[in-house]
């Protein structure tokens, strides 16, 4: 339908301009050329409004007069009403790097950094963006981040930590994605940079 729509348009552009440079065969009516460009004009102004881009692996969020109104549109040309703005969201793969403090369970202190790879789940995207903005991923998952590192870090021993790194990576990105996915963030894969110990752990290992 809307195809149909953009080709009526368009023809209907077409057939004013055209007929806006005939020339009356007296020239009495020169006025009239004017006034047709500029009804054509302002028919063309009108028709751009209602194009948008919206670039691929992206997703554009309806607004209308500044308010989501729950609706998206997908990747590719796409024809809207003249009062509907988009706003371009990324839904590709992004990559959020988190750095946490936190205790071991026999109370040696870690500093975890985490990289976080993950995506917007397109269809949450108006409500993230309602509720968040753009900066959803500061505002929701680097929080998040911290708070489950301190969690599971506090189930293991320090030493534990480096011997069970797959085990403890495990577990932070299991409760992520308990944590941020019904909030339309998905979680695609986690690691685990790196540990830092105190000196005086680490020298006891070394030792």
């Amino acid at each position: 339908m809307s195809v149909i729509v953009l080709l009526f348009i368009t023809g209907a552009i077409f057939w004013l301009f055209v007929s806006c440079l005939v020339k009356d065969p007296e020239g009495k009516y020169a006025y009239r050329k004017w006034a047709g460009l500029s009804v054509v004009g302002m028919i063309a102004g009108i028709f751009l409004t209602t194009l948008a881009i919206v670039p691929r692996g992206h997703v554009g969020i309806e607004l209308q007069f500044s308010a989501v109104t729950g609706g998206y549109r997908t990747q590719g040309l796409q024809f809207k009403s003249p009062i509907v703005k988009l706003v371009i969201v990324n839904v590709q793969t992004q990559k959020e790097e988190v750095l946490a403090t936190a205790a071991s369970r026999d109370l040696q202190d870690v500093s975890t950094k985490i990289a976080l790879n993950y995506h917007l789940n397109p269809a949450s995207a108006p409500q993230v963006y309602r509720d968040l903005g753009l900066d959803y991923i500061v505002k929701i998952a680097d929080p998040a981040i911290k708070e489950t590192v301190k969690q599971v870090t506090a189930r293991h021993n320090a030493e534990d930590l480096i011997i069970r790194r797959e085990v403890v990576k495990g577990e932070i990105t299991e409760e992520l994605r308990k944590r941020l996915e019904p909030r339309g963030i998905i979680v695609e894969a986690l690691s685990i940079t790196y540990f830092q110990f105190s000196a005086v752990f680490t020298e006891a290992i070394e030792a």
